[in-house]
């Protein structure tokens, strides 16, 4: 009878990506490569998108503060705080998009990261949901704000799946809380626009009545 104290202790787990050929780490780098393509065309599908909301209260702030302006007084008071306020949006939007795309640019590295926190205890089948999941959101179909919003609300209701892996930096800007900041900035960006609009006509007809 073998000695049970002569038996090789259990390896550690120690995080890193299994990669000696095995058919386990063979399975975890074709999950994280799916996974890596599912957001690499999220990032592609969303990108044009997004800058065309963060350009949207572009030109209606400088015409609302260039009448300001003209104005002067008051009004110059209220639309530089319009537009400092206005575009806050649109430039956090800007950051969140920039890191988004970031994270993509490299996939070997982000597929490396994303194998590494397949890795965790309890991850792996998480994750494999989480494929399916998202495959299932058809996000190949119908318009770019729809896709858009599939997406975000089965992330936002897939906490348990993706908080797990917040100690990935280049996995942050597709967790839950970053998600819902980028869809609340794309709000509030629209939002501002049409509020600078709003008051640029405000200020026109200001204009008006002053001449006449």
């Amino acid at each position: 009878m073998t000695d049970p104290s002569n038996e090789p202790d259990d390896e550690p787990i120690t995080g890193e990506v299994i990669d000696d050929g095995s058919a386990a780490g063979e399975s975890t780098r074709g999950l994280a490569a799916q996974i890596v393509q599912m957001l690499y065309v999220t990032v592609q599908v969303a990108r044009i998108p997004l800058m065309l909301v963060i350009l949207l209260p572009v030109v209606p702030a400088l015409v609302a503060l260039a009448f300001g302006f003209v104005l002067g007084g008051g009004w110059l008071l209220a639309a530089a705080i319009i537009f400092v306020v206005g575009l806050a949006s649109p430039a956090l939007l800007w950051v969140q998009r920039r890191s988004a795309i970031k994270s993509v640019e490299d996939p070997d590295d982000l597929t490396t990261e994303v194998a590494r926190a397949l890795d965790l205890p309890g991850a792996f089948g998480d994750a494999g949901r989480a494929v399916r999941g998202v495959r299932s959101l058809h996000l190949g179909s119908g318009n770019i704000f729809g896709r858009m919003r599939r997406l975000h609300n089965w992330f936002a209701g897939a906490t348990d799946v993706v908080t797990r892996f917040t100690e990935f930096p280049k996995l942050r800007p597709f967790l839950p809380p970053r998600l819902m900041f980028t869809w609340y900035f794309t709000l509030a960006s629209a939002i501002g626009a049409a509020v600078f609009v709003v008051f640029a006509i405000i200020e026109i007809i200001a204009l008006i009545a002053r001449l006449f």
